[in-house]
């Protein structure tokens, strides 16, 4: 070959290189979008590509060229399936004619014979168990190229056998071995796209995951601190039982408390009423014992309601319910009242006398404690003596 014709190897395959580019930046790209208007005009711009390939060939002769035609049709057919690959052979076959020359049927016998075989291939792989091996488009650039070599019976008889010697050692170990390099490199081309989508979706489903772990570990921490939430319920109403349970017992212990010692204080004061009760229905008693034995009764009766209270605020303090309050008292005032609620009933009683006496040191300050309680000690000290 001579200087002309290496020069129009390295185009066609600059132009099979950008052909690539094509299936991998448009076809692989808008996979979602081969619709039959998309695969219509990825059509016409392989069938571009194949006219800039016959319109940049090696010249064997006036009328007769070659170029790299064959290797794009045979691999479109396998990737980019029927309508893309039968549209560029109608454009491609087309130019063909207009370019005519003695080589034009064998020409369009090659465009047909070398689409048709890259679209069945591209239709039977799809049921091997093993593809995108060279053996493979190694066997697809065999076929397709000795399917040109037979169409050298298309030429003039003159230049036939010439042509088929001429060709037979380019088509077999240059235009073969090249339809197994665009194949193997289209078909890597296609195994990453399809890693790279794989990929985009583990990573896809790895942020679902992650989002649905996180929307669980959100649930779980809302389990956990409504369960907190109820456990602190649960405690409280636990104190609140309990509290309540003691208060019960508290007033269990009152009752019991009561109804001992209501039952060994009111004997003698009942005994007393009922005694001289008794007495007073004997007809032999005068005016002054019968109302001696009347005032001994209303007496034990006072002491009586008197123990009944005193009964009461006792057990209350056994049971320990009552509160003591700290309030701030005049100590010389409390007792001055004291002094004045006693000073009427002792000056009714004969042989008796109640003072009120006081250190010189008088208290300037008041002090805190609870005046009720002080007040009912005094007052049951001062009846005690009365």
């Amino acid at each position: 070959m001579n200087e002309s014709i290496v020069i129009s190897l390295i185009q066609n395959i600059a132009v099979l290189l950008a052909f690539a580019m094509l299936y991998e930046n448009f076809w692989l790209r808008n996979d979602k979008l081969k619709g039959i208007i998309a695969q219509t005009i990825a059509g016409v711009v392989l069938g571009v590509i194949g006219i800039v390939l016959m319109f940049t060939p090696w010249t064997l002769m006036p009328g007769v060229v070659f170029d790299v035609r064959s290797v794009m049709l045979a691999v479109s057919g396998v990737f980019f399936g029927p309508l893309p690959t039968l549209v560029a052979m109608l454009l491609a076959g087309a130019t063909r004619i207009f370019m005519g020359g003695d080589g034009m049927w064998m020409g369009i016998a090659t465009i047909a014979s070398s689409g048709t075989v890259g679209i069945l291939w591209g239709r039977w792989r799809r049921k091997w168990k093993r593809i995108n091996r060279p053996g493979e488009f190694l066997a697809l650039g065999l076929i397709v190229h000795v399917l040109m070599l037979i169409g050298t019976i298309l030429l003039p008889v003159e230049i036939r056998g010439q042509i088929f010697r001429v060709i037979i050692i380019p088509l077999l170990f240059i235009y073969t071995p090249g339809t197994m390099l665009m194949g193997l490199l289209l078909a890597a081309q296609q195994r990453n796209y399809q890693n790279q989508v794989e990929k985009e979706k583990l990573i896809q489903k790895e942020h679902a995951l992650r989002a649905e772990l996180t929307k669980q570990q959100q649930q779980i921490e809302d389990q956990l601190e409504k369960y907190s939430r109820l456990n602190k319920e649960y405690r409280a109403q636990n104190k609140e039982l309990t509290r309540a349970k003691e208060k019960a017992e508290e007033s269990d212990r009152l009752k019991s408390s009561f109804l001992a010692n209501l039952s060994h204080e009111i004997r003698t004061p009942m005994n007393a009423i009922m005694g001289f009760a008794d007495l007073l229905e004997s007809e032999k008693l005068n005016d002054n014992i019968r109302k001696k034995y009347i005032r001994i009764i209303r007496n034990s009766g006072s002491y009586l309601l008197a123990i009944i209270n005193d009964i009461v605020e006792f057990s209350q303090i056994e049971a320990g319910q009552i509160e003591v309050n700290n309030d701030e008292i005049d100590v010389n005032e409390l007792l001055h009242e004291i002094y004045n609620s006693f000073k009427v009933i002792v000056t009714s009683r004969e042989n008796l006398t109640l003072k009120l006496e006081k250190p010189d040191l008088q208290l300037t300050e008041k002090i805190r404690l609870d005046e009720v309680k002080l007040r009912q000690i005094l007052v049951n000290l001062i009846n005690n003596a009365i």
